[in-house]
């Protein structure tokens, strides 16, 4: 109902009733209005009430839910037929499901109701990272499979584009093999089996990292510290110089890895990951990094805060490089270029290099992070949702 219905009950009620009613109606619109213009998680929540009005409405809004519902049956493949009242009361009478054709942004043209809900959790959970620590998180898609499968999605489709990359690059090289392929994911070892199987579903081969003794770290435990061992005697953590070694030694060739995935949170006595020291050696030699953040929205000191500064420097190196290209395609279109006038834009390009950082999407968990069952993942990335390449296979 709303205030153009409510007029028609004139009489029915004392008027004075009507519009204090109509004024607890007016809230909830007011609260929706305020929820799709913003696209943020409001400052005051909506109660349980509000929420269960708002997703019914929205139901109501998919074609097997209309107030024909009853009497026009539709004959096609995809009609949102439920057989169990249960199941439709526990399901809010949703029934269509999220995305087309294997696309999750694209609306589905029977269910508007679905479709503009999931763009609400969309908006929504992006707003939670943001507010968890890393408001320079720019992307965020809810997928509907838990954390090991939206891994292997991930490593998936990123390995789909390195492969395409690599051949595009090589496709003129008269000493190209062509058995070669992007298939190896540098994985530095937590003794938890999901991060294995997740790469091994994907169709990748694991390159493991071995953990070693960590190093003392300025507020954890000095007093285990001597001078002869500058080694924690029983925390562990995979050095970066290890990382490097495998890139340069083990596959000797940058191109062929899909990724580096790192973890942020770990069973002890393992430490998490130094994802900073990893984003500069992705950056440095061209390697995609994925972070498995099952756990991380929790914690803002310890992993989110490092999160938002790799994602600001990032940023930073990836304007730098295109500032220092375009300098560079800029005097070449005035003419020939001297040798001397192409030091320093290449130097800046040098520069932002060495200095820069990579982190191209991070993992985590519903159920850990926003205490909900099993069976639900967010993608996230700093990177704009267009070069987000995740929300379709």
């Amino acid at each position: 109902m709303n205030h153009d219905t409510i007029q028609y009950a004139a009489g029915l009620v004392e008027a004075n009733y009507l519009s204090q009613g109509a004024e607890h109606l007016s809230q909830f619109s007011t609260a929706i209005k305020t929820l799709f213009a913003q696209r943020k998680i409001p400052q005051d929540g909506l109660s349980p009430l509000c929420i269960e009005l708002f997703l019914q409405q929205l139901s109501l809004m998919d074609t097997n839910n209309g107030a024909n519902a009853t009497t026009n049956v539709g004959a096609g493949e995809r009609e949102g037929r439920v057989l169990s009242q249960l199941v439709k009361k526990r399901h809010y009478h949703f029934s269509h499901g999220i995305g087309r054709s294997g696309d999750l942004n694209v609306s589905q043209p029977k269910a508007a109701g679905s479709s503009l809900l999931y763009q609400v959790c969309n908006f929504l959970v992006l707003h939670f990272i943001q507010l968890a620590g890393a408001p320079s998180t720019q992307s965020s898609i809810l997928f509907p499979m838990a954390t090991g499968m939206t891994l292997a999605l991930v490593l998936r489709t990123l390995a789909k584009k390195r492969n395409q990359e690599y051949l595009q690059h090589h496709k003129n090289n008269e000493n190209n093999n062509p058995s070669s392929v992007v298939k190896y994911v540098i994985w530095p070892r937590i003794d938890q089996k999901t991060a294995l199987k997740c790469i091994d579903v994907a169709g990748l081969t694991p390159v493991v990292v071995e953990p070693r003794p960590a190093p003392f770290l300025p507020d954890i435990l000095r007093q285990h510290e001597n001078e002869n061992n500058k080694q924690h005697p029983f925390l562990l953590q995979c050095a970066v110089e290890d990382i490097e070694s495998i890139i340069l030694n083990t596959i000797k060739d940058p191109n062929l890895i899909v990724c580096v995935l790192s973890t942020t949170s770990c069973f002890a006595p393992r430490l998490p990951d130094d994802i900073i020291g990893i984003s500069k050696l992705c950056w440095q030699y061209n390697i995609p990094h994925v972070v498995n953040n099952a756990y991380g929205l929790q914690c803002r000191p310890s992993i989110m805060q490092k999160m938002e500064y790799i994602h600001h420097q990032y940023r930073n190196s990836l304007k730098k490089m295109h500032e220092a290209w375009q300098k560079m395609i800029n005097k070449n279109e005035k003419g020939e270029m001297e040798e001397a006038e192409l030091l320093k834009p290449i130097k800046e390009i040098k520069e932002s290099i060495t200095n820069g950082m990579r982190l191209d999407v991070f993992v985590q968990s519903t159920d850990k992070n926003l205490l909900v069952p099993v069976g639900g993942a967010l993608i996230a990335s700093c990177l704009p949702p267009e070069i987000l390449p995740t929300s379709k296979p």
